[in-house]
């Protein structure tokens, strides 16, 4: 898919305070890493297309930019919103998930699919991988998860919708080679929750 390379326009005017907003979404990313599966609630104003998810529109204006190619599913992300984010985060984007940094996509049936594409970094480089933000919903029965791993004090139980299945056992896979793997970043309702390619789930309870 080729992108259209013009410099884009948005009628939204993003973070209502871009510094502080920025630095309060960074620091609620670097707890949602720092404590894997723990949510870490996350409330900004940010002025921004009706489609597009608030918490993604916050984590995007927080981590891409210029250097960092993105990938995005135009199924979750219309061009509206991509325009928006390419105005405010100047992101650079890429056409195939193998090439990005960065990829932003929800929980449909081949989003696992595209986990499987993404750089998993190397030995001796494994902080070239890439990091997926998906935006997750509350929806479905739950799944239960008992969450294990550095950051983790004994275990915890994450608790996500059914929907998203098919890619947490695609992420648990892609993370079983240490240190090769993805980083998670979850953007449930008003929360963030971060799952390391440290930390391993371990599914303790399934729909009725």
């Amino acid at each position: 898919m080729t992108f259209d390379l013009a410099s884009p326009s948005s009628a939204f005017l993003g973070f209502a305070d871009p510094p502080r907003d920025s630095q309060v979404t960074f620091r609620a990313l670097m707890d949602a890493m720092s404590r894997p599966a723990q949510p870490v609630p996350l409330t900004v104003a940010c002025d921004m297309p009706p489609t597009l998810d608030p918490v993604v529109a916050a984590v995007g204006l927080t981590l891409l930019d210029e250097t960092t190619p993105a990938w995005v599913d135009r199924r979750l992300i219309d061009q509206e919103s991509i325009d928006f984010l390419r105005h405010h985060a100047e992101v650079t984007l890429a056409e195939e998930p193998e090439e990005a940094a960065f990829v932003i996509l929800g929980c449909g049936s081949d989003s696992a699919d595209v986990l499987q594409r993404l750089s998993r970094g190397t030995r001796s480089e494994p902080e070239t991988s890439a990091t997926a933000i998906v935006a997750l919903t509350n929806g479905g029965e739950p799944l239960d998860y008992v969450a294990k791993g550095p950051g983790i004090e004994n275990a915890v139980v994450l608790s996500l919708s059914s929907a998203s299945r098919s890619l947490i056992d695609a992420a648990q896979l892609l993370n079983a080679d240490f240190p090769l793997g993805i980083e998670l970043i979850l953007c449930i309702g008003e929360t963030l929750v971060g799952l390391p390619r440290t930390t391993r789930l371990t599914l303790c309870r399934t729909p009725s």
